[in-house]
């Protein structure tokens, strides 16, 4: 249970990803995986009609004997959308796995009622197992579900998709931002530093690719005089996210909550030094000072510091190259399909070894 493929966001991400690495369908051991799109993007009308539908027709149909259902949640109505699943699938006899993503899953229970907070360790504690992103959050869960039994698989990275043939020249001094344009991804952060550049960096550039408040962005870019400096992009497709990664001086993320970015594993794959923040998952992925730069959220003056260092500093940024491609190796999609794969099997009670495909 996912949004639909073609949504936009980390979670359908992921799941494209592993469609198209093979993990839909029936395998050799008799394992089928299904795919069932919870929701779409769009107007509220669009997407309240679908996710009911969606709910009723799963609802309608069997399931067969040793059924498990993947629930893949964040919070608020996506993790509403998933109790009610997870209850549905119980009474058809079911095993559930709920898949919880971001680490600001706590901030959400601790900003719920007493009800809906019983409502939450309830579902929790009766699913057969949890599937987080890091040992962190990991040990945050436990405490909500003591005995649960609880897996720690890492988001996935396509390491085919970013490696460039043939190689390609990075620009001299581009800061590519990729993400909601929200305050919590620290998008106005990010302006703030650039603006402080901008006088003493004259051919300083940046692009913002993403969705939300575009207007809002573009108003802030005018307000600080960098409209001849900073293009905001919009959302970009698959093919553009891979080019702008490639030839980007840098990527910056300076987030203020996050589960393991795709896009920071993206940078990665590309070799793409990185200045980002000690949040949620990020520090599992990436070292500060080898695979990144980090700063405190919200401090705008250390963002601005460590996005002259890594401008200035060419031999940091070749040596942050060569480690992120090297440590972004044991994300790549193959290896975590056949690792969820054989997760299925454990709690779905199939059996037979999987090795990734080649």
């Amino acid at each position: 249970m996912t949004p639909a493929l073609e949504a936009k966001g980390g979670i359908s991400r992921v799941n494209a990803l592993y469609e198209r690495n093979g993990l839909f369908g029936p395998h050799a051991d008799g394992l089928d995986v299904r795919l069932h799109p919870s929701t779409i993007d769009g107007g509220i009308a669009a997407k309240t009609l679908f996710s009911v539908r969606q709910l009723l027709r799963f609802a309608l149909t069997p399931l067969p004997p040793g059924a498990l259902v993947h629930l893949h949640a964040s919070w608020h109505s996506s993790f509403w959308r998933k109790l009610a699943y997870a209850w549905l699938s119980w009474g058809k006899g079911a095993r559930v796995l709920l898949h919880v993503h971001p680490t600001y899953f706590m901030d959400f229970y601790e900003g719920s009622g007493a009800l809906r907070q019983r409502a939450i360790r309830a579902t929790l504690r009766r699913c057969q197992a949890l599937m987080v992103l890091t040992e962190e959050m990991a040990a945050s869960l436990r405490a909500l579900a003591p005995g649960c039994r609880m897996y720690v698989l890492p988001n996935p990275v396509d390491l085919d998709e970013f490696r460039a043939q043939p190689a390609v020249q990075r620009e001299a001094a581009t800061v590519l931002f990729l993400g909601w344009f929200v305050p919590g991804k620290g998008a106005y952060d990010l302006l703030e530093a650039l603006a402080r550049l901008h006088g003493r960096r004259p051919g300083l550039r940046a692009v913002f690719g993403g969705y939300k408040l575009e207007d809002q962005l573009r108003e802030r870019v005018r307000a600080l005089g960098l409209a001849g400096s900073v293009e905001v992009a919009g959302w970009c497709g698959r093919a553009e996210v891979v080019r702008l990664l490639q030839t980007c001086t840098l990527f910056a993320l300076p987030t203020y909550s996050e589960g393991i970015p795709m896009v920071v594993l993206e940078a990665m794959a590309c070799g793409t030094p990185i200045v980002t923040c000690p949040v949620g998952g990020i520090p599992a992925v990436a070292r500060d000072g080898r695979n990144a730069l980090f700063v405190r959220p919200g401090d705008v003056e250390g963002l601005t510091v460590a996005l002259e260092r890594l401008l200035d500093d060419a031999a940091l940024r070749e040596a942050m190259s060569q480690a992120n491609r090297e440590d972004v190796r044991r994300y790549d999609v193959r290896t975590m399909g056949a690792t969820l794969l054989g997760i299925y099997r454990e709690l779905a009670g199939a059996s037979g070894p999987e090795k990734p495909r080649p």
